[in-house]
């Protein structure tokens, strides 16, 4: 029998990816196309007003938990004030406890702006935030340990009482 050697012949052999690796693949790739995305509408947003922002930070909520990473690596970096006070807002809105650790960094964030978001932020998240905001009451950053405290307040959280009277 002659062999077939056209490349067009289908196999089953097993260096051929299955259903289940491509699935994976795409999902992996789909994932990291979607950070991408949220890294390129936050670039947008460089110099726009919180008005014009509120559309971009909607889209980008609306990704969910993708947009986790690239919202706190914009919040971290040196990104405009801008930037960083939309990825702050974002977060808070994503409600989601991944994003406690990024905000509370922001506390100290040298924009007034953005720690401002950061508190308000916080404020959105409850209960996963009052550990962490606890420890930074002790910050050797005096804007860190106000904001903390201010947050904490928010939170009405009795067991935080003490420590904001002491």
């Amino acid at each position: 029998m002659p062999q077939n050697t056209s490349s067009d012949t289908v196999t089953d052999s097993p260096t051929m990816p299955t259903k289940t690796s491509e699935t994976k693949a795409e999902k992996g790739g789909s994932q990291t196309a979607k950070e991408a995305h949220v890294s390129e509408l936050l670039a947008e947003l460089d110099g726009k007003s919180e008005t014009t922002q509120r559309p971009v930070i909607d889209e980008i909520v609306a990704m969910g938990g993708v947009a986790i990473k690239p919202l706190a690596k914009a919040l971290g970096s040196g990104a405009s004030f801008q930037v960083r006070m939309a990825s702050a807002t974002a977060l808070g809105e994503l409600r989601d406890e991944k994003c406690v650790a990024p905000l509370v960094a922001a506390l100290a964030d040298s924009s007034l702006n953005v720690q401002r978001a950061a508190v308000h932020a916080l404020s959105l998240l409850g209960d996963p935030a009052v550990a962490p905001l606890l420890e930074s009451i002790n910050s050797p950053e005096d804007s860190v340990r106000r904001w903390s405290a201010e947050v904490l307040g928010k939170l009405g959280k009795k067991e935080v009482v003490e420590v904001l009277i002491a």
